[in-house]
């Protein structure tokens, strides 16, 4: 259980359940005491104790028993509520057990329910409340119940066995608002696992959403847009932002030498029928690096890039999306359905392979643009010592300008994109203004290695000190 739920069960349920000291009857007539904690036998009302008279002294096993059968007996009450029991009651628990039979039963409820259904331990943390309470209501077995030959709960089954939190939504039964707490934190669920957020966050009231400004340093607020022109097509703001990142990001590692392969953007409704679809609208993207390090690149980027084989009817090409793109055609967000169930995304329904889980875009894109940018401080900061270390001593100090001229001029400095032995080095020049926009890299690099000179002078050897008269 996540620890966000874990935190808010106790007053959840509370606030459903009540928190009650003494025996009553349930809805189902079953003997309940505490928050909703099923006393339903003797044997289990006497290991709830101990048991409190009302002058305080302790009630012994046969006096439990007996408050036992009158409480069982007194199912005019039940459609009152557990209140309607308190008058009448001859035996309470203390706050203390009562909080400790909440602690105890929640760990088994948890431990039973998760044993039955392992999806719920991956699901979002909304989804763990939300089947948490119903199998507190309802006993952590309801979905094996049957009527006759048939499940007592074949949709809610069906949904949780796909991990779909829209069909559990949907499945809730009933109404009113425990009902309708349930169906918002199966929607919310749904929504998380849409958008690639985080699934320890409890959500609750809340409507989960994912940032709307991703910026990297200097850059301007993104504001997020379902059709933009972009390379040649059209697509969405997520790609058209994160796209650039990761190029900037292979070309760092060594991965591409110039840019990367755009196969199909978004907005190509029938464009190629072996799509289905999915690059109806935004998000879908094939690209041709699909190498086993490219994906691994993509995904650290936070892309569900995928390589699509001739064996499974596809030429060689990577086909995915940003994670947490909300701008998909439908059936892109049926592949985004088999991707937070861990398949991919073909009729095959095959387990993805590679890098999995992964950040969502705006995650993995503040990541990177860090790395990114460190990266650019490195080879700027290379280039400008091996061009200081190598200047005579001046009659007058250069600027750091003219230094940074020299040093953008130099032939090679050591390669920190790619250890390939076949490309030891790199001028320079090309190093940083591969990285960027192309009509500011030149300014870019020149900065860069500006500032670095800056900074090494100003670090230089201390100039000696005068001798003073005696």
């Amino acid at each position: 259980m996540r620890a966000s739920v874990a935190a808010a069960w106790p007053a959840h349920v509370d606030h459903y359940e009540g928190t009650l000291t003494w025996m009553y009857l349930d809805t189902k007539l079953k003997v309940t005491t505490g928050v909703g904690n099923l006393i339903d036998s003797i044997a289990a009302a006497q290991a709830a104790g101990p048991w409190f008279k009302p002058d305080g002294t302790q009630a012994t096993d046969a006096e439990v028993a007996t408050e036992w059968k009158r409480v069982k007996a007194l199912t005019s009450l039940a459609k009152q509520s557990g209140w309607a029991y308190r008058t009448s009651a001859r035996l309470n628990l203390t706050p203390t057990r009562v909080a400790e039979l909440l602690s105890t039963t929640t760990d088994r409820f948890w431990a039973e329910l998760v044993q039955r259904w392992p999806v719920l331990d991956a699901a979002p943390a909304d989804a763990q409340l939300a089947g948490l309470d119903l199998a507190w209501q309802n006993g952590y077995a309801f979905l094996e119940l049957k009527t006759g030959t048939s499940w007592t709960w074949p949709n809610m089954r069906a949904a949780w066995t796909a991990a779909d939190w829209t069909k559990a939504a949907a499945a809730v039964p009933g109404t009113g608002e425990r009902a309708d707490a349930r169906k918002r934190l199966f929607r919310n669920a749904a929504q998380v696992v849409a958008l690639g957020l985080d699934r320890n966050v409890l959500w609750d009231t809340t409507t989960p959403t994912a940032p709307t400004t991703v910026l990297a340093l200097g850059e301007e607020p993104y504001v997020a847009q379902a059709k933009v022109a972009f390379r040649g097509g059209w697509t969405c703001s997520c790609v058209a932002k994160s796209l650039p990142m990761v190029e900037n990001y292979m070309l760092m590692k060594g991965l591409i030498q110039f840019n990367i392969d755009i196969f199909q953007l978004g907005y190509n409704g029938g464009g190629v029928a072996a799509s289905a679809g999915t690059h109806d609208a935004g998000g879908c993207t094939d690209v041709g690096q699909y190498s086993d390090a490219q994906i691994q690149a993509w995904r650290e980027c936070g892309w569900t890039m995928q390589h699509r084989t001739p064996a499974q009817g596809f030429s060689h090409h990577a086909h995915g999306w940003p994670l947490g793109c909300p701008h998909m055609s439908a059936g892109a967000r049926s592949q985004a359905t088999q991707w937070a169930n861990g398949t991919n995304g073909l009729a095959s329904y095959g387990r993805i392979t590679g890098k999995y889980p992964i950040d969502n875009w705006q995650t993995a894109y503040t990541k990177r643009s860090a790395e990114i940018m460190g990266f650019k401080d490195d080879v700027a900061e290379l280039a400008a010592k091996k061009v200081l270390a190598a200047l005579p001593a001046p009659a007058k100090v250069p600027t750091a300008k003219e230094i940074a001229q020299a040093v953008l001029n130099l032939d090679e400095v050591p390669n920190t994109f790619t250890s390939n032995a076949d490309n030891k080095s790199v001028s320079p020049k090309t190093a940083l203004s591969t990285l960027g926009s192309e009509s500011q890299a030149m300014l870019d690099a020149a900065k860069r290695i500006e500032s670095a000179v800056q900074l090494l002078i100003a670090a230089g050897p201390t100039p000696p000190v005068a001798a003073t008269q005696k």
